[in-house]
């Protein structure tokens, strides 16, 4: 626990990781300390923070990701939105939604956030959803928002004929992520 408020970025950084694996197990302890090094300085710290509160998928840190989510720091949005992915959680979703909804509106738009919600939206995403990712995503002008939307396009189980020609187009681009992530999609 100490290591997560250490002087040493690398180590706050480290302590995160292996907190991912072992979330289970000291789960009580740790989850506002993960929250408060999403504020952390060092992005890799604050990263990993992010990526060890996604994989505990914890329901109590709903409220406090959330608040950071419609708060205005565009760089704890992000490590929030990252924390969400594998949240099952009504109001995360709705947040996701509407961040998609927000910045998938216009050129103006922030790609980063819209790119990071939809991946973060993959693991919860029903049907009903894929309307706005092919609007707000797969038709986006941003290379990553198009990869973010193929990955979360392919976790739902739609009709093989239907994914085909939703990502054919995507096998021609001139972006390698774009590319490898249709032919992953396909290949499932």
């Amino acid at each position: 626990m100490k290591s997560l408020t250490d002087d040493e970025a690398k180590i706050r950084t480290l302590a995160a990781r292996s907190l991912k694996k072992y979330y289970q197990h000291y789960q009580r302890t740790i989850t506002e300390e993960l929250i408060k090094l999403l504020h952390d300085t060092d992005n890799e710290a604050a990263l990993s923070a992010a990526e060890a509160l996604s994989e505990a998928a914890d329901p109590k840190t709903v409220e406090s990701l959330l608040k950071l989510i419609y708060g205005g720091d565009e760089k704890l949005k992000i490590y929030a939105i990252i924390a969400c992915k594998k949240i099952k959680d009504d109001n995360i979703k709705e947040a996701l939604v509407k961040l998609i909804k927000e910045n998938g509106e216009s050129e103006t738009g922030d790609k980063k956030i819209l790119s990071a919600a939809i991946n973060a939206l993959s693991e919860n995403m029903s049907p009903d959803l894929l309307p706005l990712i092919i609007k707000k995503g797969l038709q986006d002008t941003d290379a990553r928002v198009r990869a973010s939307s193929i990955e979360a396009i392919s976790n739902l189980n739609i009709d093989k004929k239907v994914l085909i020609e939703l990502l054919r187009p995507m096998l021609s681009e001139n972006n390698a992520r774009v590319v490898a992530n249709a032919c992953a999609a396909l290949h499932k």
